[in-house]
Formats: structure tokens, C-alpha cells, sequence
């Protein structure tokens, strides 16, 4: 049975010897035609995430908890999450307004900007 798949594939015995072993459940690492590793891309962007995980509601002013970037952040009115202002803090929502987009987050609730 090897033989055959090393037939159909177009390699010969000494070559299917020649070819390094990988290990499946490691990440793919794409290996260059000269033998050296490719760098993974380095433009790559990600999309972050905000998550409304509390409002202190206060006689005056209101704040909104959230999880921004994987850190704990307290806004109130006017303030900023990345690109995005707060708008409207309620006693279970937190407004806010970007440059193209408006997004109204419930308690619990997390979203891409």
C-alpha cells in the first residue's frame, strides 16, 4: 500500500525517506523552497471586542463597566472606547457613537467594534 501512494504521489522510496516528519497537532509553519521558514503576516488585524458588564447608577452621573481589549474600563458621558464615544449611559445600556456606526450594548451583551 505505500508503494502505491508513494507511486501515485510521483515520489520514489529515497525521496519519501528524504521528507521530514511534522507533527500533526503542531501550527503550520509554512517552510520555504530553500529551506527556510516563512515569518508569519505581520499586517494582520483584529477586531476588538467590548463587553458591557456593568452600570453604577449615581443621583448625578451614571458609569458603564466594560471589558475593553481584556481590560476592565469605567466610562461615563463623553468619555471614549477606542474610536467611540459614550453617548447615552441608562440603567441597563450603555450608548456608543464611532465614525460610521452607533451600537447600543445590553448588560452581559459584547461586540466587535
Amino acid at each position: 500500500m505505500k508503494w502505491v501512494v508513494l507511486i501515485v504521489l510521483g515520489m520514489t522510496p529515497l525521496m519519501a525517506q528524504e521528507m521530514p516528519l511534522r507533527d500533526p497537532f503542531s501550527p503550520y509553519v509554512p517552510v520555504k523552497s530553500d529551506g527556510s521558514v516563512s515569518q508569519p503576516p505581520t499586517d494582520v488585524y483584529v477586531v476588538p471586542m467590548v463587553k458591557l458588564t456593568g452600570i453604577i447608577s449615581g443621583a448625578e452621573k451614571s458609569y458603564a463597566v466594560l471589558v475593553f481589549k481584556g481590560q476592565r474600563k469605567v466610562v461615563s458621558l463623553g468619555q471614549t472606547v477606542g474610536q467611540y464615544e459614550v453617548e447615552v449611559v441608562t440603567d441597563d445600556s450603555v450608548k456608543l457613537k464611532g465614525p460610521d456606526k452607533t451600537f447600543i450594548l445590553k448588560i452581559g451583551q459584547e461586540i466587535r467594534l
